[in-house]
C-alpha cells in the first residue's frame, strides 16, 4: 500500500474532507460513505477537536452497524480509535470483531483501549469476558481483578470472577509452560531466554529476545487472527491442518530487511522456512497478505505431511498446492484471467514450461514467476480433478517417506508423468 501513503502525503490539507462532513454523513446514516471518506484521511492532519468530532461520527456508525454489518462496524471502530482513543470506540470495535469470530483482534482492540483508559471498568470487564470465552481462565481472572472497586461494572465482574474461580478449581492444574488446547495462550521462556506465547496451534516468539508481546499487542492480535483464518482455510479446503503447534517468528521491519533483503521486507508479509513462518512486522495485514499467510500455512502443512522431507517433493507440487489453496481462500478456484490467457497462449505455441523444469528450482527464479506459480497450481488442480485432494495429500506423504516419484505418481493418479503432462497441456490449450 505504499502508493496510498505517497498519495496521502502529497495531498494538501485543504483537500482533506472537513470534519463537518463526518457529522453530515452520520446524520444522514450514510455509513459506507462516511467510512470511505475518512478511511484514507490521516488523523494527524486534523486538530484535536476535529479528530474527536470525526471519531464520534465513526463510533455512531459502528454502533448502528454492529448487528447488520460486523465487518464495516469493526473497521469504523478501528478508524475511530485512530482519530481519537475512546472507551466507546474500543468497545464497539472489539464487540464487532467478536461477532466476526476474530477473538484475537477483539482482545487486541480492548488492550489498545486500556492503554489509553487503564481504569475503565467497561474495558476490563469485556476483556475478562473475551478471555474466558477463549479458555484463558487465568488471563480472564487477572482482567476481572482490574475492574475498579467504584466501577458500575464491579458487580458483573465479581459474579463472573466467582464462576471462573469455581471452574478453575475443577480443572487439573497445568504444568508450567504446558501448551493448552484451543486458542488459549500460555506464556513461558525458551532456552535462550526469549518470551514465548503458545497454544495448541501456534507458538509465537520475537526474533529479538529483548522485545515483549505487551509492546505490540495490536500487531500480534492481527497476526494471530490471520493465522487462525489460514488454519481454518486449510481444514476446510484440504481437510487437514497442522498436528503440532506452528512456530511463528516475529521480526521488525529492520530485522526482516537485514536477514531477508529489502525487497522481501517491502513486498511480503512473511514466508515459511525452517519449520517456522517468519513474519515481517511492517507488513500490513491486508486481505492480500492474509491470503499470503494461507499460502505459507499450507507450506507448513506440506512440510509436516512429508515428514519434513519436502526436498523430496517436486517444487511445482509444493508451491502449486499452496497457490491453489490461496485462490480458494480468496473465493476462486482457478488462476487469474490474465494468467490463464498467458498459459493458453503458451500451450498453443508449445512453449509451456515442463514439470521437470519446475522440479527443483524456486518458482520465484523463473523468467515469469507469476505464470510459473499459476502453471504449478493449475497442475495440482488437475491432479485433484483426476482423483481427489485426499489422494494428492497421500501422494505427498508417500514421496516424503521415500517412495520413488514416478512410481508413486502412477500409483496415485493412474498415469505416468508424461501422459499427465500431455493431457494437462491440451486442457490449458482448450482442446
Amino acid at each position: 500500500m505504499l502508493w496510498v501513503a505517497f498519495i496521502l502525503a502529497a495531498t494538501p490539507v485543504s483537500e482533506l474532507p472537513p470534519a463537518g462532513k463526518a457529522t453530515q454523513l452520520s446524520a444522514a446514516r450514510d455509513w459506507e460513505s462516511l467510512y470511505l471518506t475518512f478511511a484514507p484521511a490521516p488523523p494527524s492532519s486534523y486538530g484535536k477537536a476535529d479528530q474527536s468530532r470525526i471519531s464520534k461520527a465513526l463510533i455512531t456508525g459502528c454502533v448502528a452497524l454492529s448487528d447488520d454489518n460486523g465487518v464495516l462496524a469493526c473497521s469504523m471502530g478501528e478508524k475511530a480509535l485512530a482519530f481519537a482513543p475512546s472507551v466507546d470506540g474500543a468497545l464497539c470495535a472489539a464487540l464487532a470483531a467478536k461477532r466476526q469470530n476474530q477473538p484475537a483482534l477483539a482482545e487486541s482492540l480492548l488492550r489498545k483501549g486500556l492503554a489509553s483508559f487503564p481504569k475503565s471498568g467497561e474495558l476490563w470487564l469485556e476483556l475478562g469476558r473475551a478471555l474466558s470465552e477463549e479458555g484463558d481462565l487465568e488471563g480472564a481472572l487477572t482482567a476481572l481483578s482490574q475492574v475498579p472497586r467504584k466501577s458500575q461494572q464491579l458487580a458483573a465482574a465479581t459474579k463472573l470472577k466467582a464462576r471462573l474461580e469455581a471452574l478453575t478449581e475443577e480443572l487439573t492444574p497445568l504444568v508450567p509452560g504446558q501448551v493448552t488446547s484451543g486458542n488459549s495462550f500460555e506464556s513461558s521462556v525458551d532456552d535462550e531466554g526469549r518470551r514465548v506465547r503458545a497454544s495448541s496451534h501456534f507458538r509465537f516468539r520475537f526474533f529479538n529476545g529483548q522485545r515483549d508481546f505487551g509492546q505490540r499487542a495490536e500487531y500480534e492480535g492481527k497476526v494471530q487472527a490471520s493465522l487462525e483464518n489460514a488454519q481454518g482455510a486449510s481444514s476446510r479446503i484440504l481437510g487437514v491442518s497442522l498436528q503440532s503447534p506452528l512456530e511463528v517468528v516475529l521480526y521488525s521491519q529492520q530485522e526482516f530487511a537485514l536477514h531477508h533483503g529489502p525487497y522481501a521486507a517491502a513486498a511480503v508479509a512473511g514466508f515459511y522456512s525452517g519449520k517456522a513462518i517468519r513474519l515481517n512486522d511492517a507488513a500490513e495485514m491486508s486481505s492480500q497478505n492474509q491470503a499470503t499467510l494461507v499460502h505459507e500455512y499450507v507450506h507448513a502443512v506440506v512440510d509436516e505431511l512429508s515428514g519434513f522431507q519436502t526436498q523430496r517433493l517436486p517444487v511445482w507440487v509444493n508451491e502449486g498446492l499452496a497457490e491453489w489453496v490461496e485462490w480458494q481462500a480468496e473465493g476462486g478456484d482457478s488462476a487469474p484471467l490474465s494468467d490463464r490467457a498467458a498459459l493458453r497462449g503458451m500451450a498453443l505455441r508449445h512453449t509451456l514450461p515442463t514439470l521437470a523444469s519446475l522440479r527443483q528450482d524456486p518458482l520465484i527464479s523463473q523468467r515469469n514467476p507469476g505464470v510459473a506459480y499459476a502453471f504449478a497450481a493449475m497442475a495440482v488442480r488437475a491432479l485433484a480433478g483426476l482423483t481427489s485432494v485426499r489422494e494428492v495429500l497421500s501422494f505427498i506423504r508417500e514421496v516424503g517417506a521415500g517412495a520413488a516419484l514416478e512410481v508413486a505418481f502412477q500409483a496415485h493418479f493412474g498415469r505416468d508423468l508424461k501422459r499427465f503432462e500431455e493431457a494437462f497441456a491440451a486442457e490449458l490449450a482448450g482442446r
